[in-house]
């Protein structure tokens, strides 16, 4: 009684090999069922914020203080056709979309089959470091830029290491014990 408790749930073991079969011979398969619960998720997310949007367009923002009130109503697609500068912003960002995805559809996909396909495992790696690269560029130059904006803590020696302490003439008096207060008691 308790063995057939068990087991009452669960699907036979002749049904586990058969399905696990049914994947081992059709790869594809088995590639949609690993990919298909991601792409729910990133489909989900993004038509998520497309509705978010949308919405978001039929209610208006207060001119004086800014602040976005929910009164449904149509004004903004209406200045978008009546307003002429209006109109040139919406087409040409149309425009401008749909011809980068045209054109990265006509470069990526030949460049992805050459990749996939054609190419050596050294070139492959080579190709996928030089796709990468200008995806990084601008994360790298933000840190950058962050770096030198802001200052850097200052070292074990209570010595400040940044640029701005450098560059403005900041110097810091410290004693053998690395503290730059001047009452530590310890001669310098």
């Amino acid at each position: 009684m308790a063995a057939g408790a068990d087991t009452a749930g669960r699907p036979s073991w002749a049904a586990r090999r058969r399905l696990s079969a049914a994947f081992w011979r059709r790869g594809w398969l088995r590639g949609t069922f690993l990919l298909l619960p991601p792409l729910a998720w990133f489909g989900l997310l993004y038509l998520a914020a497309l509705v978010v949007l949308l919405v978001s367009a039929f209610w208006r923002v207060d001119p004086f203080t800014t602040e976005l009130v929910h009164d449904w109503n149509l004004d903004n697609f209406k200045r978008i056709f009546t307003e002429p500068v209006y109109r040139t912003i919406a087409f040409r960002t149309i425009g401008i979309a749909a011809a980068v995805t045209i054109t990265d559809a006509i470069i990526a996909v030949p460049f992805a089959y050459f990749m996939a396909r054609l190419a050596s495992p050294r070139t492959r790696a080579a190709l996928f470091v030089l796709v990468l690269l200008p995806l990084w560029a601008s994360y790298l130059a933000r840190v950058y830029a962050w770096r030198l904006i802001l200052p850097r803590k200052a070292s074990s020696t209570g010595r400040s290491s940044s640029s701005a302490s450098r560059r403005w003439g900041s110097r810091t008096r410290t004693g053998r014990c690395g503290s730059s207060s001047r009452t530590c008691g310890c001669p310098s």
